[in-house]
């Protein structure tokens, strides 16, 4: 009976910091940046561990799915899905969560901090297009100009997308400006 008050509890932290992440998105469209992120420090505050928890409240070994002859088999195969679902659900809110943060900070000029949020959501999911592209904004404004624009083009060949090509228009007029403002400096 506790594993299933746990499972409960879990599921309804889980639940709650979702609407918080809601919420932060909503403050984040308005405009409203620091309370997007104080929503945002608080999602990750609730969820950052739980997949242990999850684990144990779930049972510790997931069974994996298997052609079963009894319904206490098929029970552990629906418990292993039912943490699978909620574990992924955890790490797709932590991504967001930090791709989120990633963004804010770099309207704030805080490369280095967009830069760690972007890395943080890429240990969860290191393939992410969006923590990727996040990453190379920031690495680009940090002064690491060939790795990031390597970065958009590799993201741009692999899934085309506007703003990538807008990122790398942007940057070649950035590339040009600075040409033309060193030229002027000899003449």
């Amino acid at each position: 009976m506790a594993d299933v008050e746990r499972q409960r509890q879990l599921r309804e932290t889980v639940s709650k910091a979702i609407q918080v992440r809601l919420q932060g998105n909503e403050k984040f469209k308005a405009g409203d940046l620091q309370g997007a992120l104080q929503d945002y420090h608080t999602v990750l505050f609730s969820l950052r561990g739980l997949d242990g928890s999850i684990q144990e409240a779930m049972g510790a070994t997931p069974k994996m799915h298997r052609p079963s002859q009894s319904g206490a088999e098929a029970s552990l195969d629906d418990e292993a899905k039912a943490q699978r679902e909620l574990t992924d659900k955890v790490k797709q809110a932590i991504v967001s969560t930090h791709i989120n943060m990633a963004m804010i900070h770099f309207k704030k000029a805080k490369w280095q901090r967009s830069l760690d949020c972007a890395l943080g959501a890429r240990k969860i999911e290191a393939d992410n297009p969006k923590a990727r592209f996040r990453e190379a904004q920031a690495r680009i404004k940090l002064g690491l100009v060939t790795t990031g624009k390597k970065m958009i083009e590799d993201l741009q060949k692999a899934n085309p997308d506007p703003a990538f090509v807008k990122a790398l228009n942007d940057l070649q007029l950035e590339e040009k400006a600075r040409a033309e403002k060193n030229n002027q400096q000899f003449r």
